[in-house]
């Protein structure tokens, strides 16, 4: 098994990690820095070239958890996003304010990259999220994944 981190810095923010077992990888989150500002914002997504990518298993519907989602299943379609109910509707608000958020600041911040995601790729990746109901396992190639209850 191999563990890559794909996060920017130790701290809060673009929390992201790629697990490999043979052929198959995974990502743990894919979220973005809250404080950082355009592409830095994200995790160091060049990491993942050449790396398989099954999935991505989302914690929780934080944006430091969730916010280059868009981004990563852009660069990798074939991988599924995987998370609660109640995380996926999170995520749909959070993701669509973010977009709006990016695009107001395109000008105010001269930041001819923003957005780095639109809408309607957050619409489309809502309806592609495999919903995960908590205590069920998920078999994803073999893998058996549960989500529980944090508490």
């Amino acid at each position: 098994m191999q563990f890559t981190n794909l996060t920017r810095a130790n701290e809060i923010g673009a929390n992201c990690y790629h697990v490999q077992s043979n052929d198959h990888g995974y990502l743990l989150d894919c979220g973005a820095h809250p404080k950082i500002e355009g592409s830095e914002s994200l995790p160091r997504l060049e990491l993942l070239a050449n790396k398989p990518l099954n999935a991505v298993l989302v914690s929780h519907g934080h944006l430091d958890h969730i916010g280059s989602l868009p981004v990563i299943l852009r660069e990798r379609p074939e991988a599924r996003a995987c998370l609660t109910v109640a995380s996926g509707l999170i995520a749909d608000r959070a993701l669509h304010n973010s977009v709006s958020v990016m695009t107001k600041q395109r000008a105010e911040l001269n930041m001819p990259e923003y957005p780095l995601f639109t809408h309607g790729e957050v619409d489309r990746l809502v309806d592609d999220f495999e919903n995960v109901p908590y205590d069920r396992p998920l078999d994803i190639e073999s893998a058996q994944i549960t989500y529980h209850e944090a508490g």
